[in-house]
């Protein structure tokens, strides 16, 4: 059993969304592995990965934006969590750094307690650090601010209200979140370049509050498309949303934006509503039975293998640079497998699986 509200309230796992989350923990791999530039099919890969990280962080406002209550408690409870996670594997990798030195006869002065503290600081903002291998913590530290804010989200556009109330209120915090993204498109159409780029990821807030808050209204929503659009109907609208998406971005990347990183569409009308008709597709698809315990093992392996599979990446690039399609695919696989069955074997071990959840 899964808790989604309050404790003492629970109900039956949710296979649609541990799904959704392996899904998208295979596209983010994707997204790294495949580039826009090699080849045409490579491009398609990449491009049909971009839903990742708008689905990860819609996956959690699903549940996070659905409780009957988050206090500061639940809030500062999951922010230590992640920040455990952030600080273990700073201190680790800067450890493995002090040891090699050592081990090289190096000197060792520059590697003290500031610098560790410097490099935790870097890795938050993608400068640096763990930049050179772990350039996906900017997740973790926008999920800690994220956290940060839910339980003034909750005092303003919750409460104590009626599902319709608070499915209306959000609703609206949605609208003002999503004109702001498409604003900030607008502007980067005009300038010519990425507007967001002048803001690491971590710190595009107006984005990922977008789709938290999107993923709290995915339930009411997928309601709504159960009772207007047969699930057939659902799947071919999120065909041709899909290939239009993709020609979409490719054109828009190189006319307007002059850039073609999946990061800089997110916030794309186009984008946000293709998302939207993924995830709550994916939210009606009927999950065989058998596919249950699979899902049950596969899901909370999710974000440790977010965590770790740049390292393999790197490792497998080390000896094999992706230079076409069919490397890209072998290393895609070799990556995954190799990524999976590590979390698999620390998630067993007590003391480990603090390095690969929150």
């Amino acid at each position: 059993m899964r808790q989604l509200t309050s404790p003492g309230i629970t109900a039956p796992r949710n296979y649609n969304v541990d799904l959704i989350k392996l899904l998208s923990c295979l596209a983010v791999i994707g997204l790294h592995v495949f580039y826009n530039k090699n080849s045409v099919a490579s491009s398609v890969i990449y491009y049909l990965c971009g839903f990742s990280v708008p689905s990860f962080f819609m996956s959690t406002g699903y549940f996070v934006m659905n409780r009957q209550s988050a206090d500061r408690t639940y809030a500062v409870r999951k922010f230590l969590g992640l920040l455990r996670l952030l600080l273990l594997w700073d201190v680790l990798e800067f450890g493995v750094r002090v040891i090699i030195r050592a081990a090289r006869g190096q000197d060792l002065s520059a590697f003290g307690p500031v610098s560790l503290a410097k490099a935790i600081v870097r890795s938050i903002i993608q400068k640096g650090g763990l930049w050179e291998t772990m350039w996906h913590f900017w997740y973790l530290a926008a999920l800690m601010i994220l956290y940060l804010l839910l339980p003034l989200l909750y005092r303003l556009y919750v409460g104590d209200r009626s599902p319709d109330d608070r499915f209306s209120s959000l609703f609206r915090l949605w609208a003002g979140l999503a004109l702001v993204g498409i604003l900030a498109q607008l502007i980067s159409y005009c300038i010519g370049q990425p507007f967001q780029k002048f803001f690491c990821q971590t710190f595009r807030l107006w984005t990922w509050l977008q789709y938290l808050v999107l993923g709290g209204l995915a339930p009411r929503l997928r309601t709504r498309a159960e009772k207007r659009l047969p699930l057939p109907m659902h799947g071919l609208c999120l065909f041709l949303m899909t290939v239009y998406v993709m020609v979409y971005q490719n054109i828009v990347g190189r006319g307007l934006l002059h850039n073609l990183y999946a990061e800089y569409f997110y916030d794309d009308a186009f984008t946000v509503f293709w998302v939207l008709l993924l995830y709550t597709f994916l939210l009606r698809v009927p999950i065989p039975r058998l596919l249950h315990r699979i899902l049950e093992i596969m899901s909370p392996l999710t974000l440790g293998i977010y965590i770790v599979h740049p390292l393999f990446l790197k490792a497998v690039r080390t000896y094999y640079p992706s230079a076409g399609l069919k490397v890209a695919l072998i290393t895609y696989l070799a990556v995954f497998t190799a990524s999976a069955l590590s979390v698999l074997i620390m998630s067993r071990i007590p003391v480990i699986r603090k390095l690969v959840s929150a």
